[in-house]
């Protein structure tokens, strides 16, 4: 039998109606596990650690008939593999840490532990941990430089039975985008509301570039782009200043 499985457990003799009893081990010495009058069926679902058990049916006699028990042995495996999965961070998420948060489920009867490893764009595993939790749990790993990671958790029980799963496209950028305005310089005057601001946007995971314009402190027109490289807008100013 496979670990959780229901075991049809039946004591019967030739009379119905009989008293007998089935007497089991699972859970220590052999003890009465049921009785009552035959055919007695008894569904046991066998949750129990993984092993070899002895299941006997009894029948104590009386004046006319002698005792008899029969026996039989149960041999319960565990065939399951583990339930993993990674909840955080999702695919094709982008971090601006090098510490990785990483949040996770693994689940089994038998758990023995799940390892976590952080992979890195060349197939490389640059970090890992072991966990024994059966159930969620968190891992923090630290990732050696910028780059695009794989992140993957493999569960493993006592019995040899394992379960993996990967979340993909891990972007690890620590480094501030660069930007710089090349005009208008500053101390520039223009006789024009039409402004053409042009800049540079050095940035491999672009979002985007909020350009404004400022007078007396507030701000009086704005515009966001999300190119990198050489880049213009146009913004309209409407007073002086």
């Amino acid at each position: 039998y496979n670990q959780t499985d229901n075991a049809n457990l039946t004591a019967n003799i030739s009379v119905a109606g009989w008293p007998v009893e089935i007497w089991a081990n699972f859970t220590g010495d052999i003890a009465l596990w049921d009785s009552g009058t035959t055919p007695l069926k008894n569904i046991t679902n066998l949750t129990y650690t993984p092993g070899t058990y002895l299941v006997v049916a009894n029948y104590t006699g009386n004046e006319n008939y002698s005792t008899n028990q029969t026996s039989h042995v149960i041999t319960i495996v565990d065939a399951t593999n583990p339930l993993v999965n990674i909840t955080s961070p999702v695919n094709n998420s982008i971090l601006n840490t090098s510490q990785i948060t990483i949040s996770a489920t693994a689940t089994d009867l038998n758990l023995n532990y799940t390892n976590v490893s952080l992979v890195n764009s060349t197939g490389s595993i640059v970090a890992s941990i072991a966990n024994t939790t059966n159930g969620a749990f968190v891992v923090t790993l630290t990732a050696p430089k910028d780059d695009i990671y794989n992140i993957t958790a493999t569960a493993y029980d006592l019995y040899g039975n394992t379960n993996s799963t990967t979340n993909k496209n891990i972007t690890i950028d620590t480094t501030p985008p660069q930007v710089s305005i090349t005009s208008p310089s500053a101390n520039t005057y223009t006789n024009s509301t039409a402004l053409t601001v042009a800049y540079t946007v050095a940035e491999s995971n672009i979002n985007l570039t909020n350009v404004s314009v400022v007078s007396g402190g507030s701000i009086i027109n704005s515009t966001t782009n999300a190119s990198t490289g050489s880049v213009n807008s146009y913004l309209r100013i409407y007073t002086n200043g």
